[in-house]
């Protein structure tokens, strides 16, 4: 039985793939969870299970103090978005380790404040501005050369994004970034080139590129993820894009873990248009693992707990992985995949949700669900999740008539 002086970790959001490797590498951990993500396994697991509003700082705090009064605390870990205020809050309070450090935490969940850092470090950036009403952004969008991007100031997964290119469209830019309601509107011109996002990993200050992701949006006006495929070669911009990104991270003051950074590239500039501190979502920590042998989560903990990084081993060359979504339908989500036989290269196909009725797909939450597929080269693998996504939402629809 293992001892209680074990590390003791505590944690926020997050999937199981972070709580076996907190056991597997020998830690305990308690843990902040929002109740719609809490599994089995961390019930089972979790020295201390809260379900709560995480991104509630100050009850997070009072959670975190009668936890260390409890079970001392020595570490603390978020690989999530929301909570990363309260995680960088409670390690400030306690004096504990962390990957939320909180000067790159606030300046990474509020697009505004990233937007002036990039400013004060020269970094190549987009004009930019806070708006308030809808006429405040027209004024913006003539200023800028007429095509913008309208969104909240600290949203995710194309929450409340909308691009605008003509004054009838403004109003409803706004109101669409607004009814979010995270901490107010930005809106910021509309750049264009092939957008990547791009996976790093700190330690201890020093930043290593793990591999650039090629994205596939919706297109205008919200922009919603449908497609990332990795690794992508950025051949002779490599160089250019590391360069940026790095200087940005190290304004952050970024130290310990993951990031997560999307650029836009044309022919003559790279533009960043965010960074995350924290790895990439739509199961791109799973996707990188896949293609670089680097698990996020373990060497995250290792660098907090002063040990050697894990060995990488690449599972697959690429990997892609397309989202879908459905029709309404009444057909439970195991009826449609109990039949559905995938290809042999198909890693995983998931269907999260089936819509109650149409609507359009306006941020990344909507989705119905994706397919994961490896192959030997980067557009194979692509081709490959694409026609299987879409032969799963065929498979639906006659499943539906019968």
């Amino acid at each position: 039985m293992p001892s209680d002086d074990r590390p003791h970790f505590l944690a926020f959001g997050g999937v199981d793939h972070t709580y076996r490797a907190l056991a597997e590498l020998g830690c305990t951990y308690s843990l902040i969870q929002d109740k719609s993500l809490v599994t089995a396994y961390q019930q089972e697991t979790a020295v201390h299970l809260v379900l709560c509003d995480y991104e509630d700082v100050q009850l997070c705090l009072e959670l975190a103090r009668a936890m260390h009064r409890r079970r001392p605390l020595g570490y603390v870990l978020c690989l999530s978005e929301y909570p990363q205020r309260a995680a960088a809050a409670i390690a400030v309070e306690l004096g504990l380790p962390t990957n939320c450090e909180p000067f790159a935490i606030e300046h990474t969940r509020d697009k505004f404040r990233f937007r002036d850092l990039l400013d004060a470090l020269s970094v190549p950036n987009v004009p930019y501005r806070r708006v308030n009403s809808a006429q405040e952004t027209e004024a913006f969008r003539a200023e800028a050369g007429g095509r913008i991007v309208v969104k909240p100031v600290s949203g995710a997964g194309s929450e409340g994004v909308y691009f605008v290119d003509a004054q009838e469209d403004t109003g409803r830019a706004f109101a669409h970034a607004q009814s979010v309601g995270r901490e107010g509107v930005i809106a910021e011109k509309y750049v264009d080139g092939d957008e990547y996002s791009i996976e790093t990993i700190s330690k201890n200050g020093v930043h290593e590129l793990i591999a650039a992701t090629r994205k596939t949006v919706s297109g205008f006006p919200h922009f919603v993820e449908l497609a990332h495929v990795q690794p992508f070669a950025l051949g002779p911009r490599l160089g250019q894009v590391q360069a940026l990104v790095f200087q940005a991270l190290d304004g952050l003051r970024h130290k310990t873990g993951p990031a997560h950074t999307e650029v836009k590239v044309d022919d003559k500039a790279v533009h960043i248009i965010e960074s995350q501190i924290r790895p990439g979502g739509d199961q791109l920590w799973e996707i990188t693992r896949l293609t670089s042998g680097m698990d996020v989560a373990r060497e995250t903990i290792c660098c907090l707990l002063g040990r050697p990084a894990p060995e990488r081993v690449k599972t697959h060359p690429y990997v892609a992985i397309c989202f879908f979504a459905l029709a309404p339908t009444a057909l439970a989500k195991e009826e449609i995949l109990a039949d559905f036989r995938p290809h042999p290269n198909v890693i995983r196909a998931v269907i999260d949700k089936i819509p109650g009725h149409s609507l359009s797909l306006t941020h990344s939450a909507l989705r119905s669900g994706y397919v994961m597929a490896h192959h030997d080269s980067l557009d194979a693998a692509h081709s490959l999740a694409r026609t299987e996504a879409a032969r799963l939402v065929a498979h639906a629809a006659d499943l539906e008539k019968r």
